[in-house]
Parts: structure tokens; C-alpha cells; sequence
């Protein structure tokens, strides 16, 4: 499954996160920085693969062995 993630969504996701951290003193918002990235990225990924499941329901992979 490829999912192409729309950097607009999360460029709009990064900045809702950082409005929610303004207060990390900035010596940890270079750490932290990294993560709310990681959070954008992820939280736009599993909105497409929500809207994907409920499209066309969940499914297993199936392996012979």
C-alpha cells in the first residue's frame, strides 16, 4: 500500500502542534522540534489510512506457508 502524504496537511499539523508547545524553553525545542515533525507526518498518514478503512473496511495479509 503507497500513501502519498500531502506536505500542505502536514505542514498545517506542524504548525497546530507548535502553537500547542510555544512554551518549551528553546534550548529543548531543538529536540522537540524533530518529534512534532515525526507527529505531523504520522497523524496525516493515519488520517488517510482511516479514511481508507472505512471506505473499504479492514483487512488481513494472508500468508501460505
Amino acid at each position: 500500500m503507497e500513501i502519498i502524504v500531502d506536505e500542505n496537511l502536514v505542514l498545517k499539523e506542524k504548525e497546530r502542534l507548535q502553537v500547542l508547545y510555544k512554551d518549551i524553553p528553546s534550548n529543548k525545542l531543538k529536540v522537540v522540534d524533530g518529534l512534532i515533525i515525526q507527529a505531523a507526518r504520522l497523524r496525516v498518514m493515519l488520517d488517510y489510512m482511516w479514511e481508507d478503512i472505512k471506505e473499504k473496511g479492514d483487512y488481513d495479509l494472508f500468508t501460505q506457508s
